[in-house]
Order: structure tokens, then sequence, then C-alpha cells
């Protein structure tokens, strides 16, 4: 698994799975020499890529230094301030997608279904839940089956536990009473934002719509939060992924190349978001 550890203030998650450096927090004071310092953390660990999500005012500081900039969620501080993904690469190769024509053509077949989410939640046979600590179990053995590798530990109940007593919720769909899709709502009170993530459904279950109802669901709960500003990073070559939130006017936001382990192989990443302001 990747680890996560606080460097020069801020938070990083890093590992050989995506063989990537991801900062998840920046430095409540960024000094100018930060970017490059995450270079030479790269380097000496052998990464061939950086992925910095950082606010508008400091996306100068990151393109002077090499990064180029991959996609940008408007108004994810607080709804105020946009947070660039600004990106550096150690092995240029890295950044070349082979699958760059398919990426787009499943990006514009999720276009087309915008705006077309019909809630099925009436259903007497399915369910959308919020998840407690004692559907963990099922949680965990749920999201070994689905994803063979991942960024997090989402198949140790220790993590779902830490997670779900922190400030991450978890939602289900049961069916006949048997938990056969999942997903998350990775909080972030102090910026007022929520990521949508961790999407699972059981192989046997695929095309039902249930990560939608789940997302759904997520919204309506988040949105009583006061939480202004919702995205997701989805993989890029999913259509059904990708169209679960265009259905729900979710707007592209950019596309990370090579990005992320997932299922055993490292891929692209497509940002999604939605504004509530």
């Amino acid at each position: 698994m990747d680890t996560i550890e606080r460097f020069q203030d801020s938070v990083l998650q890093h590992g050989k799975s995506s063989n990537r450096i991801y900062v998840m927090e920046y430095p409540p004071s960024m000094k100018d020499d930060y970017p490059l310092r995450l270079k030479e953390f790269a380097a000496e660990s052998g990464y061939t890529k950086i992925v910095c999500k950082i606010p508008s005012r400091y996306k100068n500081c990151f393109l002077q230094g090499g990064y180029v900039e991959e996609a940008i969620i408007p108004k994810f501080y607080q709804g105020k301030e946009d947070a660039h993904f600004l990106c550096f690469y150690h092995d240029p190769l890295r950044q070349k997608e082979e699958m760059k024509l398919k990426y787009e053509q499943v990006k514009r077949i999720a276009e087309d279904k915008r705006d077309t989410f019909q809630t099925s939640s009436g259903s007497s046979e399915i369910h959308v839940e919020k998840c407690t600590s004692k559907d963990i179990p099922s949680m965990a053995t749920l999201y070994k089956t689905v994803f063979p590798s991942y960024p997090f530990p989402i198949n140790d109940p220790d993590y779902l536990f830490e997670t779900m007593r922190d400030n991450i919720d978890y939602y289900c769909v049961r069916k006949h009473n048997q938990m056969v899709a999942l997903a998350s709502a990775e909080m972030s009170f102090r910026y007022k934002n929520v990521e949508m993530t961790d999407f699972a459904t059981l192989p046997r279950e695929c095309g039902q719509g249930y990560a939608g109802e789940i997302l759904h669901q997520m919204e309506q709960d988040m949105q009583e939060k006061e939480i202004y500003t919702f995205y997701t990073i989805a993989r890029a070559i999913s259509i059904g992924m990708n169209a679960t939130f265009t259905k729900q006017n979710y707007h592209f936001g950019g596309r990370l190349p090579n990005n992320t382990d997932i299922s055993g192989h490292i891929e692209s990443m497509n940002v999604w978001y939605k504004t509530k302001q």
C-alpha cells in the first residue's frame, strides 16, 4: 500500500504501485522552494510523477518550476478559490497516453448522457443506505472482490473503521438484503468540498445503475452539511463511471495521464466536478 506522511507541513501519498507522489494537502505557508523539494524527493525515491492539488494563488510557483496543469476544480476551497492539479514528470514517457483516442471517445459518450439521470430509489428491491461499523466486514469483502489493487487500503477493516470515524461517509446498495455496491463521500469541512469516490459494484450486478443511485443519495446528504463543491477522479477508460457523473450534471475538469494504480495497472483518470453555489 502507498504511504501517507507529512512533508514540509504538507500531506503526501506516495508509493511504488502508482509510482508517484500525490500532494493531498498543501503546506499552509507555501515556501518558494517547495516545488523543487518535491522534485528532489521524487528523484530520490525513483518516482516518475508528482501530482499537486493546490490553490490558484500558488499556481505560478509550480509552473515556473516546470510543472504542467492537467485539471482544475473551480471554487474548491470554501466555494471561492479554484484548485489546480499541477504535475511534474521525471520520465517524459509517462506523460504519453497510448489510449488517448479511446479516452476521448469515452468522454464524448459520457457527455452525450448529460443530465439524464432518473432515480429508481422507489424500487422495493433496491435500498441505498449509509453504512455503519456493523457493515465493515461486508464492505471490506466487496472492495477486495472488485479491486485487486487500489491506492488506499479500502479492503482493510481497520482503515474503513478509522476513516468512518473521521471524515468519510460510506454508502451502499442492498438488493434482497445483500450488499452489492459501495461508494464513499470524503468530506473536507474546512474547505467545504467532498470527493465522491471508491465506487465499487459486484461484477454480476454491474450495469444496474447502482452507482448513480448512491451518488444521488450522497449529494442529497452532502447538501445538508453545507458543502459547496462535489468532485470525483474517475477512471478515464470507464464509460459507465464517467457517465454516472455526467448524468447528474458534473463538468469535466481535465484528465490526469497515467496517474493511478487500479486493478493491477496504472490508468489515466478524469476529473469531474459540480458546484452548488
